[in-house]
């Protein structure tokens, strides 16, 4: 008896049954279009996350303060003969107030709920007209306050008897009139708004004096740094403050700058310090608020794209597995054969 040979097929095209397919099934132009299609959104939603992200730095033109301060201390020709000394009086809240003396920065601070300000500012030797301005948070100036004279009497240092009697400055130091030249605290800005665990840098210059200088810097929160034997005309300072029990609060930071020849000045701003505050979570964390809409699509996007893209490179190994493993099983006819 005669066997009847029959003839089995090396490929059968089962649609539904998980076999190794041929190559030509994939259909790569396909997976292409699908990359190109997410690579799109995902740069497109990047470039909208990268948007959120960026930090504009504007001047936003509030309203202007709708009345002028009045200086109510000191009183006009006041005489003094120490200082820091304070100046207070009434202001419309909740601008800011800033002090000049002589036309020169002299110190600043909020104006309170009560419609009240308080600074303590040095004086220059002899007249000092003091005035207060109230600005809005954009520096903006409304109406300038009354002036206030007052004097400042520097003591005179009495020379032992007997000895010859030394000079109240060398002649470097004073001015044409004979009073030694001012000496004072300068800053570019009155003051800094940060928000809680975030650390607030001042800058500070001194004009004036002779080096080293010791200095003192009360931060409003019962915090005090100091520095000691410091020659350059030029001084940082850093501080971070705790969280307050308010969502805003205003910190008064009192600087004090002292000469090697005891001469003192003096010169007080003021740190907004704002709280991180997630409404119905309580908490201050940034990494408890929720993404944003353009940051959870981002994070989607990239998913898909990754994933697709693996899926394309897995086919394409898979299928160069496949052809490599039947050309060493099928011989020679695979040989020429593509890969």
């Amino acid at each position: 008896m005669v066997k009847k040979k029959t003839s089995k097929k090396l490929f059968s095209h089962h649609r539904h049954t998980g076999k190794v397919l041929p190559r030509q099934h994939t259909s790569y132009p396909l997976i292409v279009l699908v990359l190109l299609m997410v690579g799109v959104l995902l740069g497109h939603v990047t470039m909208q996350a990268r948007a959120a992200d960026v930090v504009v730095t504007a001047t936003a033109n509030g309203p202007l303060p709708p009345s002028a301060a009045v200086i109510l201390s000191p009183k006009d020709g006041d005489r003094f003969t120490d200082f820091p000394i304070a100046v207070s009086g009434t202001c419309p809240a909740p601008y800011f107030v800033k002090l000049y003396r002589n036309q020169a920065f002299s110190g600043s601070t909020q104006c309170n709920n009560d419609g009240t300000f308080l600074i303590y500012t040095d004086l220059f030797v002899g007249k000092n007209e003091l005035e207060v301005r109230v600005v809005n948070a954009a520096d903006q100036e409304g109406p300038r306050s009354n002036v206030v004279t007052v004097y400042f009497d520097q003591p005179i240092t009495q020379a032992p008897p007997g000895s010859p009697s030394a000079p109240s400055s060398t002649p470097e130091r004073e001015s044409s009139a004979g009073e030694p030249k001012p000496f004072l605290i300068t800053s570019d800005i009155f003051f800094k708004a940060i928000y809680d665990n975030d650390e607030v840098t001042w800058k500070f210059g001194i004009v004036g004096g002779r080096a080293p200088f010791h200095i003192t810097v009360a931060w409003g929160d019962g915090s005090t740094s100091t520095l000691s034997r410091v020659g350059e005309n030029e001084f940082t300072v850093t501080h971070k403050y705790r969280r307050g029990a308010q969502a805003r609060e205003y910190y008064p930071v009192a600087v004090s700058v002292t000469d090697s020849d005891g001469r003192k000045a003096s010169l007080q701003v003021f740190t907004i310090l704002n709280n991180r505050l997630i409404p119905g979570l309580g908490s201050t964390s940034e990494d408890n608020q929720p993404l944003s809409g353009s940051a959870l699509l981002q994070r989607v996007a990239l998913s898909a794209y990754g994933v697709t893209t693996l899926m394309a490179i897995s086919f394409w190994l898979g299928e160069r597995h496949e052809l490599m493993s039947l050309s060493r099983h099928l011989g020679q006819r695979f040989k020429h054969r593509k890969v």
